[in-house]
């Protein structure tokens, strides 16, 4: 008799196969005409983390984190702090920006393909909520590295409508311009083209740990 299957709930994000099954998984050519934004502080758009993050690589190498449009990014950035409520601590939005980027051509896993679920990836567990942090994830994202991919490309858990998605590429950690500014817009004003979120000046903000 076949065994119950786990309750639908559990996450299936589970260790990363091996390089010989990851070599065959889908790609995505990504080219500079497509869109690319990504929200970001002083340190400028350009910086690739290994902080602990969704798909960031560990020191000494790290993950450029953008969005298929300008709202996504926001979404992506600010997560949590959008949700259930209209007003935003406007300590949460001064002094940061979101950039257009144009990056040169990148070879992308493609979690989003049909055929990533053959190397064990469920792409709503892979973009979803993940109360034990990220180790799994970076786990994922080392083992892309090493099987010669140059990043993600993945769904947006933050995004609206069917194309919003997440664009991850790797190179060495900190801060390095791989690519041009084509557009610089205020946090603010993409908040205002949302139209559901208001910036506050509270007087007690509290604190938020952003997605780098």
């Amino acid at each position: 008799m076949t065994p119950n299957p786990d309750p639908r709930w559990l996450s299936t994000v589970g260790p990363p196969p091996p390089g010989s099954v990851l070599a065959t998984f889908p790609r995505l050519a990504w080219r500079p005409s497509r869109d690319c934004w990504r929200t970001h502080d002083h340190r400028g758009p350009w910086f690739f983390s290994s902080f602990p993050g969704r798909f960031n690589l560990f020191a000494q190498r790290g993950t450029l984190n953008t969005a298929s449009d300008e709202k996504t990014a926001v979404r992506e950035f600010l997560g949590t702090a959008l949700c259930g409520q209209s007003d935003i601590p406007a300590s949460y939005v001064d002094g940061r920006t979101v950039s257009k980027l144009s990056i040169p051509a990148h070879e992308l896993a493609d979690i989003t393909a049909d055929s990533a679920t053959s190397a064990g990836v469920v792409v709503g567990d892979f973009s979803g909520p993940c109360p034990q942090g990220y180790a799994a994830f970076r786990l994922w994202a080392e083992a892309f590295a090493d099987a010669g991919f140059e990043g993600i490309f993945s769904r947006s858990r933050f995004g609206t409508g069917l194309s919003a998605a997440c664009i991850y590429f790797f190179g060495p950690a900190g801060a390095h311009a791989v690519g041009t500014i084509e557009r610089a817009l205020p946090l603010a004003d993409v908040l205002a083209q949302i139209g559901a979120h208001h910036v506050v000046q509270p007087k007690d903000s509290g604190s938020l740990s952003f997605e780098t």
